[in-house]
């Protein structure tokens, strides 16, 4: 901002550091970038339910995080929620969910995690069951290598709408349970002293949002 007064290193670009979800960052939010071509990014790929924290340390200085509880000295946008189905290839339904979504196959079946903080799978399988149920998961730590994880017969897995709804219109995935869509409220938390700094690209998430995510 001093050098910015100051009329200096004007043919720069502004450099942030920020944190983005996981699967926020596959599905809908790098064209955000191109409405902010004044800046340079450097992303943090982290959980929304723990990236709040980057912020909080002052790791970073804006995130896109499910806690919708302002980080002390930050302002809080409502973008809207992102829609996760269910899905799994249609062998490996037919090896593993013979009978349907059971606890005991719940089980059984190879899932996928993230990460060990990752508890999506879980809490929806214990939404979906009616009691906790204790998942065998593999640890994925990539959005689209869960999806071609499914697309392989490996695991079952929740992924983002944007990235499985073709493959489930051509048969290649199955949607799991049509009933039991999951959604994840998304928030941008920017830092006060940061604002105007992310101010284009605040105002591209807000037009991106009313796309690609539902409305909170």
């Amino acid at each position: 901002d001093l050098l910015k007064s100051l009329g200096g290193h004007r043919d720069k670009r502004t450099r942030i550091r920020i944190a983005v979800n996981a699967d926020s960052l596959a599905s809908w939010f790098a064209p955000v970038l191109v409405a902010a071509p004044d800046l340079l990014v450097d992303i943090i790929a982290d959980d929304q339910d723990h990236s709040a924290a980057l912020l909080r340390d002052g790791t970073v200085v804006a995130a896109i995080t499910s806690q919708s509880n302002a980080v002390q000295g930050a302002d809080v946008i409502p973008l809207g929620a992102l829609e996760y189905i269910a899905t799994a290839s249609p062998e490996f339904v037919q090896r593993w969910f013979p009978d349907g979504l059971t606890i005991d196959a719940l089980r059984i079946a190879p899932a996928m995690a993230f990460n060990e903080k990752d508890a999506l799978q879980s809490n929806w399988a214990a939404a979906v069951a009616g009691t906790t149920v204790a998942l065998q998961a593999h640890n994925i730590p990539s959005t689209t290598g869960f999806v071609s994880a499914a697309l392989a017969g490996v695991a079952w897995g929740l992924n983002p709408a944007p990235l499985v709804l073709d493959d489930i219109r051509d048969g290649k995935l199955i949607d799991l349970a049509p009933k039991h869509h999951h959604t994840t409220p998304l928030y941008w938390q920017v830092s006060r002293i940061a604002r105007d700094a992310c101010a284009p690209l605040t105002r591209a998430l807000k037009a991106a949002a009313k796309t690609h995510l539902t409305p909170l």
